[in-house]
């Protein structure tokens, strides 16, 4: 019994429990989402909202470059040396506001590009990718963000 309130008491039973609360909110509202996209756009809009979502995930990959886990890493590292930290901070910063300005320019400019390389010529959705173009920065701040907070080991602020 002592061996049990040991385990539950423990960081990683509570940063797990409330983990696995996160995934299974996301799986529900995913569900819930592919239910109404395919309820009101058919099949042929399904395939094209699967285009769309592929082309987020590669831009999502591209706009952080696995930044997030190198910014959880160290700013956990050098929590204690507030001069690494502000260094590790402000050096993140700025790249990820320099690549994400930069990626946005061309989200925003190439949209018709865009428009016709994903969703074929037929379908005028060019102002999605400007939407997207213009919401990048702020994915990637929230993203620099969470990575900070998580890496000075606020767990719970962070799946909350």
């Amino acid at each position: 019994m002592k061996k049990l309130k040991t385990i539950f008491q423990s960081s990683l039973f509570k940063v797990s429990s409330l983990n696995s609360v996160s995934i299974v909110l996301k799986i529900g509202v995913g569900f819930v989402t592919s239910k109404f996209i395919a309820l009101f756009v058919g099949p042929a809009g399904m395939a094209l909202v699967g285009n769309f979502r592929n082309f987020l995930s590669s831009t999502q990959a591209v706009a952080t470059l696995g930044f997030e886990t190198g910014i959880v890493k160290y700013v956990a590292e050098s929590k204690k040396d507030t001069a690494a930290l502000k260094k590790i901070i402000t050096t993140s910063t700025l790249f990820l506001v320099s690549l994400s300005v930069f990626l946005s320019l061309g989200l925003y400019f190439f949209s018709n590009y865009l428009n016709t390389l994903i969703f074929g010529k037929f379908f005028q959705y060019a102002f999605v990718f400007k939407v997207v173009a213009i919401a990048l920065p702020f994915y990637l701040c929230s993203l620099l963000l969470l990575s900070i907070i998580n890496g000075l080991g606020c767990f719970k602020k962070v799946i909350i």
